[in-house]
């Protein structure tokens, strides 16, 4: 048995609805807005490009919603400011999906110019973006990926499921 992907399967093929199937991503998402919006605001407005990489992003609105509350806090203190949005996933994600999402009415894009989206695919036990171009990062359900805990020293940094 061939263990290659026909080229129009995806990781997320075979599922009905993703969304109906992301209860527990879109509750963590929601259950930390507020703190992404405090983060951002302590961040503060920027000289350069305020950029957001979700990673492990999956293709549905959960992962629209990882990364509104940080563009309508930095919104709030830099109305005009650039903003970039990079969703990070597989290869296998329904990318289509998700930017339809993005670029349509339930998505962050709407009529903002200054919001650039993109995507890094791959994995992130590689680089996915260039060193020290990442204002804030995201990840609400892709920890359980990790080969091992992380155990890094990271100032600044939020590890979300050390939280009270």
């Amino acid at each position: 048995m061939s263990s290659l992907r026909s080229e129009d399967e995806t990781s997320t093929s075979g599922m009905v609805d993703y969304d109906r199937n992301s209860i527990m991503q879109r509750s963590l998402v929601e259950s930390h807005a507020q703190q992404l919006r405090r983060v951002v605001g302590e961040i503060g407005p920027l000289d350069g490009e305020f950029r957001i990489v979700d990673y492990g992003c999956g293709p549905g609105q959960s992962a629209i919603e990882a990364v509104r509350p940080a563009i309508e806090a930095y919104r709030a203190g830099c109305p005009q400011g650039p903003i970039a949005v990079c969703h990070a996933d597989q290869p296998g994600n329904d990318w289509n999906a998700l930017f339809a999402l993005a670029m349509g009415p339930t998505g962050y894009h709407g009529e903002d110019p200054a919001i650039r989206t993109e995507a890094a695919v791959g994995s992130f036990y590689e680089r996915m973006a260039p060193e020290d171009s990442v204002t804030l990062a995201t990840s609400f359900t892709a920890v359980h990926w990790l080969r091992r805990a992380l155990h890094r020293h990271t100032p600044g940094a939020i590890w979300f499921a050390d939280l009270d």
